[in-house]
């Protein structure tokens, strides 16, 4: 009878379900973390609008333009328009300088449900008629 080998088996056993174990927990956390945008962002409909580029966050899950339009009411507001992950826009092409702090622009996007300043992006266009998405390669803008 050699038990020795037999606790090594169910050692070995034991480390590949706890690990196993492990891995499927890490995964479904992950999974659950990243959220739906359909609870509040109706994807079945485009809203335009036109402002005054303030800033691109660039902080992850998702980056954010911020941008001075009308609202409600046509009264001056900060929109919020989300789009992908940092790391994915610049390996589209977005750049830093890719936006100038004061510059027109027209972003097109899925509004929220409930009429808040917010969206989901879908395109850019830019004075000069350069168009940027976040789904596709973009070629540089002219002058960054």
């Amino acid at each position: 009878m050699n038990t020795g080998r037999r606790k090594v088996t169910s050692m070995k056993t034991k480390i590949t379900g706890l690990l196993a174990l492990g891995l499927a927990l890490g995964l479904g956390a992950s999974a659950s973390a990243h959220h739906s945008t359909n609870l509040y962002i109706d994807a079945s409909k485009k809203q335009t609008i036109q402002g005054t580029f303030v800033a691109l966050k660039m902080a992850n899950p998702h980056a954010i333009i911020q941008l001075m339009a009308p609202g409600k009411g046509g009264k001056m507001e900060t929109w919020a328009i989300e789009t992908h992950a940092p790391g994915s826009l610049i390996r589209l092409g977005w750049k830093p300088n890719t936006f100038r702090k004061g510059e027109k622009i027209t972003v097109i996007g899925n509004p929220s449900r409930n009429g808040d300043p917010y969206m989901n992006l879908v395109e850019v266009v830019f004075a000069d008629g350069y168009k940027l998405s976040p789904g596709m390669a973009n070629r540089p803008r002219p002058g960054t």
